[in-house]
């Protein structure tokens, strides 16, 4: 072979063997610094997870709505109705009756918790698990919903509840619903917002206030949570159930 062209042949394959060392340790540091990027944000979650928001429950009271105090009511979390609503269907639309309610004969739970997380709770929110010809109204609001045969599902809290916080909410039930529960999962979700947007949430059963551990959710299960679009579909076809 000419000495010129094995020369040539030779500084190619050098070239070539210079740029394949190149793009082994290009993909090596690649594959390093994504290593090393998964491990801090694993981290960095792992320890957003140990700051979380997380609520301790502390007391369960019962009372006729009556014995409630007024200084209970105002410094109330939130102060809620959950009862029984029957649907009436008319083409596009669809009406909620809430039938003869007397708020004298209410009876009403205080559940008292704790924030025992290292995070206040920026966004605090209750909505029912059981939303079959169900509502969940601010007290605040029956009439309102009961004139215009409106129905909610969740309740937003009054204020931020910060770290160690101690608070309470109440929910009020009709004479003739009761209580309302279910024998196969917690009847109420408790969600809040941290400080960087994370929607955390715990369940809560209804009749001793006893919570799940916290967990993480994303915002597109909480808006599914409490969007209703999917219950009005529900209501005018029942198969939707």
């Amino acid at each position: 072979m000419d000495p010129g062209i094995a020369s040539l042949i030779g500084g190619v394959l050098a070239f070539l063997g210079a740029i394949l060392g190149g793009l082994i340790t290009f993909i090596g540091v690649k594959k390093t610094i994504n290593e090393e990027r998964r491990r801090d944000r694993e981290k960095l979650e792992r320890e957003e997870f140990e700051k979380r928001p997380f609520l301790e429950f502390i007391a369960f009271e019962d009372f006729d709505y009556a014995q409630v105090l007024d200084k209970d009511r105002e410094e109330a979390m939130v102060d809620v109705l959950h009862c029984h609503i029957d649907a009436d269907v008319q083409g596009d639309s669809v009406r909620f009756d809430y039938g003869k309610i007397d708020k004298k004969h209410f009876i009403t739970h205080k559940y008292t918790f704790k924030n025992t997380g290292q995070k206040a709770i920026e966004r605090f929110t209750i909505t029912t698990n059981i939303t079959r010809n169900i509502a969940l109204i601010d007290d605040r609001g029956l009439e309102y919903y009961m004139n215009n045969g409106f129905m909610n599902i969740y309740t937003n809290g009054k204020r931020r509840i910060k770290s160690g916080e101690t608070f309470h909410i109440l929910i009020n039930y009709t004479a003739v619903d009761h209580v309302l529960t279910s024998n196969f999962s917690p009847e109420f979700a408790l969600l809040f917002e941290d400080d960087k947007q994370r929607i955390w949430y715990q369940n809560m059963r209804i009749i001793n206030g006893n919570l799940t551990p916290t967990e993480r959710m994303d915002m597109t299960r909480f808006q599914e949570m409490i969007r209703q679009d999917g219950l009005f579909s529900a209501y005018k076809n029942p198969m939707l159930w």
